[in-house]
């Protein structure tokens, strides 16, 4: 297999110097291309792995221009047919990079895989399989958090978070990457994921990749404020460009407002309108964006976000060289003649509160 791992980081030696020797240790990652991209931070990143880590290619950005930009400077430096994306502060176990490859190798449908990404120390579901929903003009992603309903084997989800996943890289080429729209951070890799799906491809959850994450390590420094405003911000962003039904779309320029003005008066978190103000702001770049995507989507939202049955079916593979493949028992969406089909595809059956 030939895969390119990308790790972005901003001042984060420490952690790179902490997680690094495991991702070096692990299987199949001595045949794997590694790219550091150093997000103009201003420690000596580039000077280390050069000393100590000498077969790590370091991309040094010399400003600092946040998640996207980093992760598209790193894949258009990759050679590779899959590329992984990984935070600075992952810590991978031996086996992880297998069993998260494998169904891109299996299915050319599938455009990304996600790991399964515990927290440190407890072996608690930090990250996993994901779901969605539209309520109040608002659109909440959240883990699937009951164990009755979590997936144990490979299985569809709503989107590969970035910190720990795999991706097809011609369709990454398709797409253009992240959108770097969504600069610092926040909901650019939902946006990557849903724009594939509308596209009729596939998003996976592998529960046999296993990964840890010391969560927000880097975001931790940067202004709490300032991060709740652009994490509103962005999901306006998210869904004024890929939200094509016209009900969900009014419901976000009328009710979202009202849910925002409503916390204020309650003396609660201002996030939501400062977001929205922020994003009405850069409405004329969103809108560019939504035309092209619209153009682009042969699957309808609802569909999307329809749900499907949770377990899946293995079959022989198609090279005829024995159950190698999964295939999902689920009624998948696919783009005929350039129309959206309406079966159910992905999502579990119930939805949790989302953390927007």
């Amino acid at each position: 297999m030939s895969v390119s791992i990308i790790i972005p980081t901003w001042n984060g030696l420490a952690l790179l110097q902490k997680h690094l020797p495991a991702l070096l240790a692990a299987d199949g990652v001595g045949q794997a291309e590694i790219i550091i991209v150093d997000d103009g931070g201003g420690d000596e990143t580039g000077a280390w792995l050069a000393a100590h880590m000498p077969q790590v290619r370091v991309i040094r950005l010399e400003t600092n221009s946040g998640f996207s930009r980093a992760c598209n400077a790193g894949l258009r430096a990759a050679q590779g047919e899959w590329v992984v994306l990984l935070n600075n502060d992952v810590h991978v176990t031996p086996g992880f990079l297998a069993p998260l490859v494998r169904p891109l190798e299996a299915d050319p449908d599938v455009f990304a895989v996600n790991a399964a990404i515990l927290i440190p120390g407890k072996d608690m579901l930090d990250e996993g399989q994901k779901h969605g929903a539209f309520h109040h003009g608002l659109f909440y992603v959240d883990c699937v958090h009951d164990p009755a309903l979590r997936a144990t084997q490979t299985a569809p989800t709503l989107y590969a978070t970035a910190c720990a996943a795999a991706y097809r890289r011609t369709m990454l080429d398709t797409l253009g990457g992240f959108d770097e729209l969504f600069s610092p951070a926040y909901w650019e890799d939902v946006d990557l994921s849903y724009r594939a799906l509308k596209r009729g491809w596939r998003v996976l959850y592998e529960p046999e990749s296993i990964v840890h994450h010391e969560h927000e390590s880097t975001t931790a420094r940067l202004d709490r404020r300032f991060l709740a405003m652009v994490r509103q911000r962005n999901h306006f962003f998210f869904v004024w460009k890929n939200i094509g039904d016209r009900r969900w779309l009014a419901a976000s320029l009328l009710l979202a407002p009202c849910v925002g003005v409503y916390q204020a008066l309650r003396g609660e978190d201002t996030s939501l309108l400062r977001g929205l103000g922020a994003a009405l702001r850069d409405v004329r770049r969103v809108l560019v964006r939504r035309g092209v995507e619209q153009a682009s989507a042969c699957v309808s939202d609802r569909a999307v976000l329809a749900g499907a049955e949770e377990e899946p079916t293995p079959r022989p593979s198609r090279n005829g060289k024995g159950a190698g493949e999964i295939v999902f028992a689920f009624s998948a969406l696919r783009c005929r003649s350039g129309k959206a089909e309406e079966q159910p595809f992905l999502l579990p059956s119930r939805f949790g509160k989302g953390r927007g």
